[in-house]
């Protein structure tokens, strides 16, 4: 099991940039998982407290912290997940 990064907080804060900065710093094998590409890009669906992007991100959390050294989680909703 690799390690967790949790970046969270207000929209426009910074979150994505600090995490994309992040994971070129660490180079390969770092798994990224946005929040706001997953919910606006892939899925296309509301924010809230039961959006249907949450099963995907919790999925994709299991699936990085089996294959990756380190996960980067960022979102403003990111604490309802862990």
């Amino acid at each position: 099991m690799g390690k967790l990064i949790i970046l969270r907080g207000n929209s426009g804060s910074g979150k994505t940039t600090v995490a994309k900065k992040l994971q070129k710093k660490f180079g390969y094998n770092i798994m990224l998982i946005s929040q706001d590409e997953i919910r606006r890009n892939m899925l296309w669906v509301k924010d809230g407290i039961d959006t249907k992007a949450l099963p995907l991100m919790i999925e994709l959390l299991k699936y990085g912290s089996e294959h990756s050294e380190i996960v980067i989680l960022e979102g403003d909703y990111v604490r309802r997940m862990v």
